[in-house]
């Protein structure tokens, strides 16, 4: 007999905790189960019940009075969160009325339990104990499935959109290193018919390999940002200084000029000497041949030519792989958008009013 009621104490109790939570501060009811109503509480109905933590009685149903003894509770609430499972007894309670009690621990912290109690001469039927297991187990499955759902549609949406960084990245690549790689073959092959250049063209040869070993890199960082492998290091640095050095490594003689007054900002000079090669190539090759002007002043930089501009259908294209389709698919200014990204820069192409086109990133104020 006491084994059976034993039984059904212990189903009661589970049911009763469902939904429940403590930090050792408080309880907290979820899933909509409150101290007034829900699961457990609603189908404890009248049994004499409780949430005890360290500072005693956080709640009892359906009056205190039905509990038993402080000096009981004390005891059960030691043992259950001493020993970390639960502990039965046999007291009085409701007026002398004999009661079995099970203090049960909430979680795995042991700093609460919860106590249930029932007549020491009743016993729980067969039916009793299977609708509150059934129960207790329809809503777990509810809650696993509510679980299930919203963390498959967490883990979905960033696998998908690293598949399409990826596909970005190679199409990224496959730009990038196909210009160098055609310029390294005319050069050898120069060399090869002129033995009196072969010196020129190993110098030559070795600059566009240094170039393209900055490019992989800049590639290689950026997927790496995109999966969350690497984090770009950024520090304080001199963007004007930046400018006159990137400029000077591109060998474009007189067509580029730089107007520039100190500006420190914060960034990592790999990627931001990538993103201005790109913006100044980009001018000098879709420029038709016209002076390219660079500018840095109040936190702006800006490359200005006076070519044929934008054409119409990709003045609004600013988001796109492709700027200008006169030659090539123009990847290198998304990569100048992503340097723009990482460093929470602006970054605009717009057409000027005498002609040409103005490429310009605005970076953020420097805090001294």
């Amino acid at each position: 007999m006491r084994h059976r009621t034993d039984q059904g104490l212990l189903a009661q109790a589970k049911l009763f905790s469902i939904g429940v939570e403590t930090d050792g501060q408080g309880f907290r009811f979820q899933y909509g189960t409150s101290s007034a109503s829900g699961t457990g509480l609603s189908a404890i109905g009248s049994v004499p019940a409780g949430f005890i933590d360290s500072q005693g009685i956080a709640y009892a149903t359906p009056s205190q009075a039905a509990l038993p003894s402080s000096k009981v509770i004390d005891q059960l609430y030691a043992s259950a969160a001493r020993n970390h499972t639960a502990v039965y007894t046999t007291a009085d309670a409701d007026h002398g009325r004999s009661y079995r009690w099970i203090a049960r621990p909430i979680g795995t912290a042991g700093t609460a339990v919860v106590l249930v109690g029932a007549p020491a001469t009743t016993s729980f039927s067969h039916g009793t104990l299977v609708g509150g297991l059934v129960l207790a187990v329809a809503v777990l499955v509810l809650l696993a499935t509510i679980a299930g759902h919203v963390l498959s549609g967490r883990v979905m949406r960033p696998a998908l959109r690293q598949v399409e960084q990826q596909e970005q990245f190679l199409r990224e690549a496959a730009h990038e290193i196909r210009t160098p790689l055609t310029t390294l073959s005319l050069i050898a092959e120069s060399g090869l018919r002129n033995p009196d250049t072969a010196r020129d063209s190993l110098q030559g040869i070795l600059d566009r390999l240094a170039r393209m070993n900055t490019v992989v890199s800049t590639l290689l960082l950026r997927a790496g940002t995109g999966t969350g492998a690497y984090e770009v290091d950024k520090r304080p640095l001199r963007l004007d200084q930046l400018i006159e050095v990137t400029i000077g490594d591109l060998n474009c003689g007189d067509r580029v000029t730089v107007t520039a007054t100190p500006t420190v900002i914060t960034g990592n000079s790999e990627l931001l000497g990538q993103a201005i090669r790109n913006l100044v190539e980009n001018a000098i090759r879709h420029g038709d041949n016209s002076p390219v002007h660079v500018t840095v002043n109040e936190q702006s930089l800006t490359v200005t030519d006076s070519g044929p501009g934008l054409p119409v259908s990709e003045e609004d294209a600013f988001d796109e792989p492709r700027f200008r389709s006169t030659a090539g698919t123009g990847t290198g200014l998304a990569i100048v958008a992503w340097v723009a990204e990482i460093h929470a820069a602006d970054f605009y192409l717009t057409q000027t009013a005498g002609g040409g086109v103005q490429a310009g990133l605005h970076f953020a104020t420097t805090k001294s």
